[in-house]
């Protein structure tokens, strides 16, 4: 990430150490371990540049959220899913702005709230989430 994009977003710092933060199983309180390799997966198209990062939506006009590039990455990788195309909107499992449970359960992690809050409320670029996604593949 260059210094520019450090500047520009007042959350850059909160962002990148959010995987701390990550939530617990409401039953256990055990944090919630996501499949590194999938993790991995995910931040190497967050920064690929194949995906324009978009907000709101699951994939939209052409753009995708974080939660779409991860429905993307499953797809890419095995996960069947029921996906519709119409000339602006892409669902995956009927869901236009919520990831599909079966996309939750691929990567072994229920509750993403987290990440449609760093990338709808927070505004964090592909780059600054991808690195909670570094985080979660090295735990």
């Amino acid at each position: 990430m260059d210094e520019r994009s450090k500047t520009s977003n007042p959350y850059a710092e909160t962002v990148t150490s959010m995987s701390p933060l990550l939530p617990k199983n409401p039953y256990t309180g055990q944090k919630q371990k996501m499949n590194p390799e999938r993790a991995k997966l995910v931040a190497d198209a967050l920064r690929s540049g194949k995906y324009k990062q978009g907000r709101g939506a699951l994939h939209h006009n052409g753009c995708h959220c974080a939660a779409g590039v991860m429905c993307e990455v499953a797809l890419q990788n095995g996960l069947e899913l029921e996906v519709n195309k119409n000339w602006l909107t892409t669902t995956f499992d009927g869901n236009i702005s919520m990831m599909p449970h079966s996309v939750s359960k691929w990567y072994n992690e229920d509750r993403f709230g987290w990440l449609f809050a760093l990338n709808d409320t927070y505004g964090a670029d592909f780059d600054q989430i991808a690195t909670v996604f570094d985080n979660l593949a090295a735990e």
